[in-house]
């Protein structure tokens, strides 16, 4: 019987992962928050992370909004801050600098947005695109919201073959941990 709550538990969650990784409908805000991923030992984003920074660059080029957030610390295999090569790569395509915020301080979703709402409170940022990998989007839009009351979002979902498969399946999982860590207040949680 446990088993069977569990199995159905996932299949839900992974339900609403892929019903909402189609949905997008990015709106005019004050800002873009690209939500950081890997890079290599040469400070190049991984696909995945390329893939967001290029929807960011669309979106700003369409004047979705007029600044740019690239947030991302130091992960476990990271040798810098992914914030400085996700600014570098928005610079080298024709963004301003001027235009590109960095929160370098964060180590999962939850602390994404966390810190990135520090920092946008000093600019007066109310309201925010997700931009993220699909996957990516239901978990994001949830933390999103206990930070920022006006939320799109918008997703670049290149075709990432089995590793993207993966990344579906891994979601439930990591919303579970969330939920678990929020509800008795470890807000600064790593995984």
């Amino acid at each position: 019987m446990f088993i069977t709550l569990l199995a159905l538990l996932f299949f839900y969650l992974l339900f609403l992962v892929v019903s909402v990784s189609d949905t997008y409908n990015p709106i005019k805000s004050d800002a873009i928050i690209v939500l950081g991923h890997s890079i290599d030992n040469e400070l190049n984003p991984s696909p995945w992370l390329s893939a967001r920074l290029d929807m960011a660059i669309n979106l700003y080029t369409q004047g979705y909004a007029d600044i740019i957030i690239v947030s991302g610390g130091i992960g476990p295999t990271d040798p810098t801050p992914v914030a400085l090569p996700m600014k570098t790569y928005l610079v080298d395509r024709g963004v301003p600098s001027s235009s590109i915020l960095m929160e370098i301080n964060s180590n999962n979703t939850y602390q994404n947005f966390k810190y990135s709402r520090v920092l946008a409170d000093g600019y007066g940022v109310d309201s925010i695109i997700i931009v993220t990998n699909g996957f990516h989007m239901y978990r994001s839009m949830l933390l999103a919201s206990h930070f920022f009351d006006d939320i799109s979002v918008a997703a670049n979902d290149a075709d990432f073959g089995l590793a993207k498969f993966f990344a579906y399946l891994r979601e439930p999982l990591s919303i579970v941990i969330n939920y678990l860590y929020s509800s008795v207040n470890l807000n600064d949680y790593t995984y």
